[in-house]
């Protein structure tokens, strides 16, 4: 059987252990006493450095802008020997001062002066859905670059400023009242995020200011051809240039990269055109915006828009109320965007959105406008509406006119000032399911003239000044009726003045 004998813990054993632990030091270029660890440049209250373990001190010292720096560890204030030398105070909780002169022996100006604190990563909600991981590597691969807090003392635009020149990232508000005293310019990537929907507010004071985020370079003369799969579009009365070149261009909703420019009349998308083919269209060139958020705030007392887009790509506004402003939010020339959980209260109108295509919006209301639509669309595709309430609107509750390709899920309009749903002309294939209408001064819904290919279904409709449902021309052609419930409507339940309409009868 083996005998495993331990080995003695001799001095010759320690001394060999020494000498390669001070061989290893020696090829980093630092030496090893018996009592201390010291740089090969350590010159005493000059360079270098020295950790002597005997005394328990240390002494360092660190190149800064071409000269020496001394660094303070201790109760007392130190008298400094270079500008820039730092101080930690160990009997103040370890608050820092850097020296602003040499020969610095009080704490005040010019001389030992207090390092600004940053903000802790703590002090940051959790909740916050953009706030990065405790520790996280908050750099240009990480939210573009800057995490900034602003408080209600700051300018939001500076902190928006410096984001955008870092590539992007978020500006969180702190809670209380902002005033910026002019508009807020929003730029791709950049996210503008409240603590409290509640308690952060952004006040524009009744001045015409708002959130903007605009794109840039438009141009919209002429007409346009493009057939489907095909990277070529081809124009009519336009002047396109080479200065067009990375610029985008909407076509049948969606922005297309524009990749070349062959003459006044053609240009080159850089992806195949994906829809079916377009001739004599209208069309937006422009530099759009993208990827921006607006989150947790609430906005109010603008006697503009108080929240606009245009000419953007992929945004994001989730649990913001819009108050006591001219237009809540304005959305025009855009593409691929979500307006969620809103709240819009007392404004002169609720929501416009013209020349929108492929968005969603969803458990947003308008409660009150004192002057025109709760929510009213213009040249609007492929959307989907779910849990949408327009309630006491000066007129109609929705407006939609050239619109098409759009289905509406549990939406409801009550109390509003005219019809609760009005088609007004040129939509098609208007999908609404379990939508109603209740109380309105007048219809309920109303196709007015040229909305075809409609479907209504399994909504109620009750108690409306005028129609439950009223289909009021003969353009209105192959609409669909059914499974709705009627109920102590002034005119009647259901007019069909339509052409091919199916009902239930």
């Amino acid at each position: 059987m083996s005998v495993i004998t331990p080995q003695p813990t001799s001095k010759a054993i320690k001394k060999t252990n020494y000498a390669g632990f001070r061989q290893s030091f020696q090829n980093i270029g630092a030496k090893i006493t018996k009592r201390a660890i010291q740089s090969d440049n350590y010159v005493p209250g000059t360079s270098g450095l020295k950790i002597d373990f005997k005394a328990g001190t240390g002494e360092f010292r660190v190149l800064t802008s071409g000269a020496f720096i001394k660094v303070f560890i201790q109760a007392g204030i130190p008298t400094s020997l270079n500008l820039n030398d730092l101080w930690i105070d160990i009997d103040d909780d370890n608050k820092r001062y850097y020296a602003a002169s040499v020969g610095a022996n009080e704490i005040k100006a010019g001389e030992w002066v207090a390092v600004s604190e940053g903000k802790e990563w703590d002090d940051i909600l959790d909740g916050a859905s953009t706030k990065p991981a405790d520790n996280a590597d908050v750099t240009s691969d990480n939210l573009g670059g800057k995490y900034l807090v602003c408080t209600t003392s700051d300018n939001i635009q500076t902190k928006i400023n410096a984001v955008n020149s870092a590539g992007g990232g978020t500006v969180l508000l702190d809670n209380g009242t902002h005033t910026p005293g002019g508009n807020i310019t929003l730029y791709s990537n950049v996210y503008l995020i409240g603590r409290n929907s509640e308690s952060c507010i952004i006040d524009f004071e009744n001045a015409a200011y708002g959130i903007r985020a605009v794109g840039s370079n438009n141009y919209s003369t002429g007409t346009l051809s493009v057939s489907n799969g095909s990277v070529t579009v081809t124009g009519s009365g336009t002047t396109w240039t080479a200065a067009m070149i990375g610029r985008s261009i909407l076509l049948a909703g969606l922005w297309y990269p524009i990749t070349a420019v062959g003459s006044t009349t053609s240009l080159t998308i850089g992806l195949n055109f994906a829809d079916e083919d377009l001739s004599g269209e209208n069309y937006v060139i422009a530099t759009t915006i993208d990827d921006i958020k607006i989150e947790t705030l609430t906005v109010k007392r603008s006697t503009t828009s108080a929240i606009k887009f245009q000419y953007a790509n992929e945004f994001f506004l989730s649990d913001d109320n819009v108050q006591a402003s001219a237009l809540g939010i304005d959305v025009d020339d855009s593409s691929n965007f979500h307006i969620n959980e809103g709240n819009l209260i007392s404004n002169a109108s609720g929501i416009n959105i013209t020349n929108g295509h492929f968005f969603i919006l969803k458990g947003t209301g308008s409660i009150i406008t004192t002057v025109g639509v709760g929510f009213n669309l213009n040249n609007c595709s492929n959307a989907a509406l779910s849990g949408i309430f327009p309630i006491a609107s000066a007129t109609n509750g929705f407006s939609l006119t050239d619109c098409k390709q759009m289905a509406f899920f549990g939406c409801t309009a009550r109390k509003n000032g005219a019809k609760g749903f009005e088609l007004i002309s040129g939509n098609d294939s208007i999908m609404m399911t379990s939508c109603g209408g209740t109380s309105n001064a007048s219809d309920g819904i109303k196709l007015t003239a040229t909305s075809d290919n409609c479907v209504i279904t399994a909504g109620p409709f009750k108690s409306n000044g005028g129609y439950g449902i009223n289909i009021a021309a003969a353009t209105c052609d192959n609409n669909s009726i059914r499974n709705n419930i009627y109920l102590s409507n002034t005119s009647g339940d259901y007019n069909d003045s339509g052409t091919g309409t199916k009902t239930d009868a």
